[in-house]
């Protein structure tokens, strides 16, 4: 299993010839399926979009490091990736429960790895509930919308912070 942020930040390699590709800076989601579809990484020209690269074309998900085969398995533009959405996008928005329940607000994604499938998010209930019981985690499968603006989880998990 994966957490988005410890993946944030790490260099994207090249076996091929070894180079850096550049660092990750995004996940791109597919909320409707629970899967992570790929990485988006930085671009240092600033008039430009960042730089996509396809989670089946990631060799390995390291503590250090991302490995993927060559620069070739690059795409230029993550905006393309229709229907799917950045992860960043998604930190800080609220989770309710299907029941009306404030949960709390998203600060992480967890997912397996090669496969995509995202297993849970990790929710914080405000810094006072942080560090007295410490963030929670909600099951993907308890997810049943997660389009809007708020995601959307069953009525079971009202009752995680108690």
């Amino acid at each position: 299993m994966h957490f988005s942020k410890e993946i944030r930040d790490l260099p994207t390699i090249s076996l091929v010839d070894g180079i850096e590709l550049g660092r990750v800076v995004d996940l791109i989601v597919d909320l409707v399926c629970g899967r992570v579809c790929g990485l988006v990484l930085e671009n240092k020209n600033f008039f430009q979009n960042g730089k996509f690269i396809e989670l089946e074309d990631v060799i390995n998900i390291g503590r250090d490091a991302v490995t993927v085969n060559s620069k070739e398995v690059i795409q230029d533009d993550p905006e393309k990736q229709k229907g799917n959405l950045s992860w960043l996008s998604r930190v800080e928005e609220n989770v309710y429960s299907t029941g009306g329940t404030d949960l709390g607000v998203i600060k992480d994604i967890i997912f397996n790895f090669p496969d995509g499938c995202i297993t849970g998010i990790e929710l914080s209930g405000g810094l006072w509930a942080d560090l007295n019981q410490g963030r929670k985690m909600v099951l993907w499968e308890s997810v049943v919308q997660g389009n809007g603006s708020n995601l959307i989880v069953d009525s079971s998990q009202e009752n995680i912070w108690q």
